[in-house]
C-alpha cells in the first residue's frame, strides 16, 4: 500500500481515491477486513461501555438506595426499640411511684439490659429529677426538651444535641408520665449515637468509595464516617457547625443552666448536598448525581420514620463515581485488551486467510504469465472445492483446449505441407504427362499430315489410272505396255498402301496411347479433386479451429490477447487456403472439362482411324488384286475389256476412299492441333496449380514457425 502526500491539508475526491493504492489483492483484503474489524470492535466496545454505563448508573443508584433502605430499617428498628423500651418504662409502676431509690434501681437495670442507652432519667412536673440511671439528680426545667414536653405533653424523639453529662452528641426519647390520666412527670432516654456511627461505618466502604450519613429533622449530621462532623454537630440545613467553647485549660464552658456553651460557625457544602438536604427535609426519597471538587458522586436518600410526634430523620448514601464504576472500568479495560488481542489474532488470521485466498490467484497469475510467453505445459493443481477449484478447472480446461488447438493446428499445418508436397509432385507429374501427350499429339499431327499428303498422291494416281483406263479402250495395242506401267504403278501403289497401312497402324497405336494418357490424366485430375477436397476440409477445419481459438481468447480476456492474434492469423491463413483451394478447384474443373473433351475427341479420332485402317486394308486388297490382274494381264488379254471396266469401277472406289482418307487425315491433323492447344492450356493451368501449391507450402511453413513458438505437451 502506498500513501500519497496531500498538499496544504486539502483532501479532494481525487486525492481520497488515490490515498490508498494496493499492489495486491491480499493487502487490499487485509486492510479492508482490518478496517471492518476495527470498526466492529470499536463499535462493540463503545456499545458495551454505553450499555454498562447506563446499567451501572441504574445499578449504582439501586445499590445505594438498598443500602440506605437497610440503614433506614436498622435505624428505625433501633429508635423504635429504644422508643418501645422508654414507653415500657413510662408505664412501669415503680417508675410511676416517683420514689427515687425505686426509680434508680429500675433505670439502672434497664440501662444494663440495653447498653445503647447513655442515660435514663425521670423528672417531675417541676423539672426536678427524681431518678437517674447514673449521676446526680438535677433540675432540668430550663432545658428545651423539657419545655417542649411540658407544652405538647406528647412523646417525641429529639434532635441531636450535646449531652451535658458526657459532652457527646446524643439523641433522646422523651415521654410524659401519666397516673390516673394526669401528667405527674416525664421520662427521658438519651441514646448513644455510637450505634448509629457503627451502623453507617458498617455500610461504608473506602474501597467502593461509598459512605452513608444520617441527618435529623433539623438537618444536623448525627452519624457520619468522619467523626469530626459529629463532634462539631454540622447542620447541613443552616450551613453551620456547633462547636463547644472551652476555657484556657481546655475545659468545656457551661452556662447558668448547666448546658454546654457552644458557638456556631459557617460551613460550605456543594450544591449537590444542598439539593439532597432540601429533598430530605421535605420527606422525599430518591437518587441524584452531583459533582464536588470536580469529582462525580452518586447519592441516594430516604427518610427514617419515627413513632408518634417525632419528626423523621434521613439516611443519605454517597458513592464516588470512579470507585462505583471501577468494575465497569475493569470490564471496559478487559474488553479493550480482549478487543486488541482479538484484533491481533484477527490480523494474523486475516493475513493467513488473505494469503491462503490469494495464493491460488497469484499462482494462476504466474501460470498465465508463463502461458502468455507461449508455454502451454503449465497446469494448476488444487484440492479446493470452492470458486478457486472452479477457477483451477477452468484454467486447466482453457490451457488444455488451447494446447489441443495448437496441436490440431500443428498437425493441420503438417497435413497442409504434406498435401502441398503431394500436390506439387502430382502437378509436376501431370505436367510431364501433359508434355508427353503434347509430344504424342504432335507426332500424330505430323503423321496425319503425311498421311493426307500420301492420300492426295494416291488420289492423283487414281485419277491418272482412270485416264489410263479411258485411253485403254482406245489403245488396246498398247495394253501390255500400259499393263507393265500399270504393274509398276500398282506395285508402287501397293508399297504406298503398305506404307499407309503401317503409318495408319502407328497412328492407331499413338491414338490409343494418347487416349490412355488422356484417361490417366483424367484419373489424375480426379485424384487432384480428392486432394482439393482434403484441402477444402483442412481449410474448413482450420477456419473452425481459428473460430474456437477466437472464442477461447475472448473468454481468457486480457490474458487471451496473444491467443486472439494467433487466432486471427490462423483465420487469415484458412481464408487464403480456402481461396487458393477454390482457385485450384476451378482450374482443375476447367482442366477436367478440357480432358473430357480431349477424351471424346480422341475416341472420335480413334474411330475414324480404325475406319481408315479398314479402308487402307481394302485398298491394299484392291491393289493386290490389281497387281494380280496386271500380272496376269497378258494371259487374260482377251478379257481385257471386262477387266478394264471392273478396274475402272474399282479405281473409282479407290479414288473415293483415298479422298476420304485424305479428308480424315486433314481432320485428324486439325484435331491433333486442337488437342495440342488444349494440352498446352492444361499444362499452363497445372503449372499455376504447382505455383499455388508452393505458395500454400510457404504459408504452411510460416504457420508452422509461429506454432513452434508455443510450448505444448
Amino acid at each position: 500500500m502506498k500513501l500519497k502526500k496531500i498538499k496544504n491539508g486539502e483532501i479532494s475526491k481525487k486525492n481520497i481515491k488515490r490515498l490508498f493504492e494496493f499492489k495486491s489483492i491480499a493487502s487490499e483484503l487485509i486492510v479492508t477486513i482490518g478496517i471492518i474489524a476495527v470498526l466492529l470492535t470499536g463499535g462493540i466496545i463503545l456499545s458495551v461501555s454505553l450499555i454498562l454505563s447506563r446499567a451501572y448508573d441504574k445499578q449504582i443508584n439501586t445499590n445505594n438506595e438498598m443500602i440506605s433502605g437497610l440503614i433506614s430499617k436498622n435505624l428505625s428498628s433501633f429508635v423504635n426499640t429504644a422508643y418501645s423500651v422508654t414507653k415500657d418504662l413510662s408505664v412501669n409502676a415503680e417508675i410511676l411511684s416517683m420514689d427515687t431509690s425505686t426509680q434508680n434501681k429500675v433505670l439502672k437495670e434497664y440501662q444494663s439490659r440495653n447498653p445503647y442507652f447513655d442515660l435514663l432519667y425521670v423528672q417531675d412536673n417541676s423539672g426536678m429529677q427524681t431518678g437517674r440511671s447514673a449521676g446526680e439528680l438535677a433540675d432540668r426545667s430550663g432545658r428545651w426538651w423539657y419545655k417542649q414536653l411540658q407544652q405538647t405533653q406528647q412523646p417525641f424523639v429529639s434532635k441531636s444535641f450535646y449531652s451535658a453529662t458526657s459532652n457527646k452528641p446524643i439523641a433522646s426519647v422523651f415521654m410524659p408520665l401519666y397516673n390516673d390520666n394526669k401528667v405527674i412527670g416525664s421520662i427521658g432516654a438519651d441514646l448513644k449515637l455510637d450505634y448509629l456511627q457503627q451502623l453507617v461505618e458498617q455500610y461504608s466502604s473506602k474501597e467502593d468509595g461509598r459512605y452513608s450519613f444520617i441527618i435529623d429533622s433539623e438537618g444536623v449530621v448525627i452519624a457520619h464516617p468522619n467523626s469530626e462532623l459529629i463532634s462539631e454537630i454540622n447542620n447541613y440545613k443552616t450551613l453551620t457547625k456547633t462547636i463547644q467553647v472551652k476555657d484556657s485549660d481546655g475545659k468545656i464552658l457551661k452556662d447558668n443552666n448547666g448546658n454546654n456553651v457552644t458557638k456556631e460557625e459557617p460551613i460550605e457544602i456543594c450544591d449537590g448536598y444542598k439539593q439532597i438536604v432540601q429533598s430530605v427535609m421535605n420527606g422525599q426519597s430518591g437518587s441524584v448525581k452531583f459533582k464536588d471538587n470536580n469529582e462525580s458522586y452518586y447519592a441516594s436518600y430516604t427518610p427514617i420514620l419515627l413513632n408518634e410526634q417525632s419528626q423523621s430523620w434521613s439516611i443519605v448514601t454517597v458513592q464516588n463515581e470512579s470507585n462505583a464504576k471501577i468494575v465497569m472500568k475493569n470490564i471496559i479495560n478487559t474488553t479493550l485488551i480482549a478487543g486488541l488481542i482479538i484484533l491481533i489474532i484477527a490480523a494474523i488470521a486475516m493475513s493467513f486467510l488473505a494469503k491462503k485466498i490469494t495464493k491460488p490467484i497469484v499462482v494462476i497469475s504466474n501460470l498465465l504469465t508463463k502461458a502468455s510467453t507461449g508455454d502451454f505445459t503449465v497446469k494448476f493443481s488444487t484440492d479446493a472445492k470452492n470458486e478457486i477449484g472452479i477457477l483451477s478447472s477452468s484454467f486447466n480446461e482453457m490451457i488444455r483446449k488451447v494446447s489441443n488447438l495448437l496441436k490440431g493446428t500443428k498437425e493441420l499445418t503438417e497435413n497442409i505441407k504434406n498435401s502441398t508436397v503431394i500436390l506439387t509432385e502430382k502437378s509436376e507429374e501431370t505436367t510431364r504427362s501433359a508434355n508427353e501427350i503434347n509430344t504424342a499429339i504432335s507426332e500424330i499431327a505430323i503423321g496425319a499430315s503425311n498421311q493426307a499428303s500420301d492420300a492426295e498422291k494416291s488420289a492423283n494416281l487414281g485419277v491418272n489410272m482412270n485416264e489410263k483406263f479411258v485411253q485403254l479402250t482406245d489403245k488396246t495395242n498398247l495394253m501390255i505396255k500400259d499393263a507393265e506401267i500399270s504393274s509398276r504403278v500398282t506395285s508402287d501403289g501397293v508399297n504406298k498402301i503398305e506404307e499407309l497401312k503401317d503409318k495408319t497402324k502407328i497412328t492407331l497405336e499413338i491414338i490409343e496411347k494418347t487416349e490412355n494418357s488422356i484417361v490417366n490424366l483424367n484419373d489424375k485430375s480426379k485424384a487432384i479433386e480428392g486432394i482439393l477436397e482434403a484441402l477444402e476440409e483442412i481449410a474448413g477445419q482450420t477456419k473452425l479451429l481459428a473460430l474456437n481459438a477466437s472464442i477461447e481468447a475472448a473468454r481468457a480476456g486480457e490474458n487471451g490477447k496473444s491467443f486472439g492474434v494467433v487466432a486471427e492469423e490462423i483465420q487469415k491463413l484458412s481464408e487464403e487456403s480456402e481461396s487458393s483451394t477454390n482457385d485450384i478447384a476451378k482450374i482443375i474443373y476447367d482442366i477436367k472439362n478440357e480432358i473430357a473433351s480431349s477424351v471424346n475427341m480422341m475416341k472420335n479420332v480413334k474411330l475414324v482411324s480404325e475406319e481408315q485402317f479398314i479402308s487402307v486394308n481394302h485398298v491394299n486388297e484392291s491393289f493386290n488384286k490389281i497387281s494380280e490382274t496386271t500380272y496376269n494381264i497378258t494371259n487374260i488379254i482377251n478379257n481385257i475389256g471386262s477387266f478394264v471396266e471392273k478396274m475402272d469401277a474399282d479405281n473409282t472406289n479407290v479414288v473415293s476412299s483415298i479422298n476420304n482418307i485424305a479428308a480424315i487425315s486433314e481432320e485428324t491433323a486439325a484435331c491433333s492441333e486442337e488437342v495440342t492447344a488444349s494440352i498446352e492450356e492444361q499444362t499452363e493451368n497445372i503449372n499455376e496449380i504447382s505455383i499455388q501449391a508452393r505458395e500454400l507450402k510457404e504459408k504452411a511453413n510460416i504457420l508452422e514457425e509461429e506454432i513452434q513458438k508455443f510450448i505444448i505437451e
